[in-house]
């Protein structure tokens, strides 16, 4: 059942809650009343509220306890503290404990009950709206706006956990550069526009081609990595098969038709590298290795390892 306008009563006082009750139907909000915290849990896994007003005081109960339950749970609604006990030590302990307000019973009256339901309501609504833009910071931080894969930040993060829970287990794991070839020519052609859609596709036959738990990334331009969580050499050439396949496809932008390719640089944990900078260079050297010898493939070796050329 949606929240609609509803607010959830929790006193065990009926004289209070027909007094409160009154004055929020005049105010246009309907009323559910639970005279008991195994009453209100109840309600509570039924329907939604939009506010929920908590007596302090109610026997066999610890008003306090039960607040910082009502706040734990996800989503909770605002809760606002009702008392007969007007001292400041209980306002600071309910605020405390989680509730977004605090109204003495002996200031209760139509202006107060509603002007700080009303606040509560507002508040929580900015809390919502503040944590919502946390979340798209911290994604901004760590996602690549065009593709929506991981950005260098997230992979040199990923990375650096895979090595750590690698190194404690004795296990292997193999780090993938990835270039594209002729992006550039195709981006001058066909304007940047194109060279963003074909970024974006790029991305998705990535992530098409990888297993679930294969982790993709965009470094910048037209460089993407890969972290695959396979020990297998063979595997992972199969894999790199399967991915310059997929960028081999032709791209389509308008009328025209856009054939591209890629060079994958492999290296694998820890024979190549046993930090996250030697890793990732081992496998950018491997990269540049194919790419400089017309091939689509190529392992992190002694001879890639020392050559430092990049075209």
């Amino acid at each position: 059942m949606p929240a609609g306008d509803t607010i959830l009563i929790i006193d065990d006082d009926s004289f209070s809650y027909q007094m409160i009750s009154r004055i929020l139907h005049k105010a246009g909000w309907n009323c559910v009343h639970a005279v008991h915290p195994d009453q209100a849990r109840k309600l509570l896994s039924e329907q939604e509220f939009i506010c929920i007003l908590l007596d302090y005081c109610m026997p066999h109960s610890d008003g306090l306890l039960y607040l910082q339950e009502l706040t734990s749970i996800p989503n909770p609604a605002p809760v606002i503290m009702i008392t007969a006990e007007g001292n400041e030590m209980v306002a600071v302990k309910a605020l405390k404990n989680g509730a977004l307000d605090y109204l003495p019973k002996a200031l209760l009256n139509p202006d107060s009950l509603i002007r700080v339901i009303q606040h509560a309501l507002e508040k929580q609504r900015l809390i919502i709206e503040l944590s919502q833009t946390q979340e798209q910071m911290a994604r901004l931080a760590l996602y690549d706006t065009l593709t929506d894969l991981g950005n260098r930040g997230l992979f040199f993060r990923d990375l650096s956990r895979a090595i750590a829970i690698a190194e404690r287990e004795h296990s292997h794991f193999h780090v993938l550069m990835m270039d594209m070839d002729k992006f550039k020519s195709a981006n001058d052609m066909y304007g940047h526009e194109a060279g963003d859609r074909i970024l974006q596709v790029t991305a998705q036959r990535l992530r098409t081609a990888g297993r679930a738990a294969d982790l993709f990334y965009r470094l910048g331009g037209d460089e993407f990595t890969a972290l695959l969580n396979v020990a297998d050499p063979v595997d992972i050439l199969h894999i790199a098969n399967r991915l310059t396949a997929l960028i081999a496809q032709p791209y389509h932008w308008h009328d025209a038709t856009i054939y591209l390719g890629m060079s994958i640089g492999i290296a694998r944990y820890p024979e190549q590298g046993e930090t996250p900078e030697s890793l990732l260079r081992a496998a950018d050297r491997a990269m540049y290795h194919a790419k400089r010898n017309g091939m689509e493939i190529a392992f992190a070796s002694p001879e890639t390892l020392a050559d430092e050329t990049r075209i």
